[in-house]
């Protein structure tokens, strides 16, 4: 008679045990994947979001981000608007500013605070000195016994700055540009006409300050009879073109000094 061997409860329960723990070690097994593909999520949307330095477009105005100084001028398409939008100083602050509305801000509207405060793009200046005028008895201090009005011999020239809204600037000088000779005569009392030159004017211009000098010339030394004070025009972004703007170097003692300049 064969005898029949039957396992006692011990085997079973350890067998079961077997069992369970190897199924756990399964789950287990997965657990590094799900780490990884998570840290791989987490990369592509670092990705996504670097790659935005170099993206052209959106979907919606949210999407646009931070409009400041260092992406100033940036500009993205906004889909879900079907316009342009570009990153503007406007009214003292960084937004924003749609094309739509930028062209529409252009129009004359005396309820219009939109208007930008620099140039969007470059222009060319037209500047023409129209005025000069001894007024004192003698430019070169001489007695008043030589009194003529006319016995300076003057050299004038301009520096001009072109200044954006962070402060950083171009400068234009007439007499390393132009002619260090530009306006100089001997024995000039008075001179009125139009003597000029054109400049370009950077973009993202917002402030022209004009900077005269007057020097009366001399064969041993040169007398600077400069007023030392310079004439700013802000905002030039909002002047339309060929706008005249007319100034004089209101400060001077010694003579009058009369231009103006228009943008285009």
């Amino acid at each position: 008679m064969k005898k029949v061997l039957i396992p006692n409860f011990a085997s079973i329960v350890a067998f079961a045990s077997l069992l369970f723990v190897i199924a756990c070690g399964d789950d287990n097994g997965t657990s590094p994947d799900s780490s990884e593909t998570s840290y791989k999520v987490s990369s592509s949307s670092k990705q996504k979001s670097n790659s935005s330095v170099q993206r052209t477009s959106v979907k919606t105005i949210s999407e646009l981000g931070v409009c400041e100084k260092s992406n100033i001028s940036e500009q993205l398409y906004v889909s879900g608007k079907s316009d342009y939008y570009t990153c503007s100083y406007v009214n003292g602050e960084y937004t924003w500013m749609s094309m739509e509305k930028s062209s529409s801000s252009t129009k004359p509207s005396s309820s219009s605070s939109a208007e930008f405060e620099y140039l969007t793009k470059s222009k060319t200046m037209k500047f023409t000195l129209k005025y000069y005028r001894q007024t004192v008895c003698s430019l070169e201090g001489k007695g008043k016994k030589n009194c003529n009005y006319a016995d300076g011999n003057p050299n004038v020239s301009f520096t001009i700055d072109f200044i954006q809204p962070g402060g950083s600037k171009t400068t234009f000088s007439t007499k390393e540009s132009i002619n260090k000779k530009w306006f100089e005569y001997d024995d000039l009392g008075e001179w009125e006409g139009e003597l000029s030159f054109t400049t370009e004017v950077p973009a993202l211009t917002s402030t022209i300050k004009v900077c005269p000098k007057v020097v009366d010339v001399d064969a041993l030394l040169d007398d600077d009879v400069s007023s030392g004070y310079c004439y700013s025009k802000s905002n030039v972004g909002q002047l339309p073109n060929k706008k005249v703007v007319q100034q004089s170097d209101d400060e001077a003692e010694k003579y009058n000094l009369k231009w103006e300049w228009y943008l285009y």
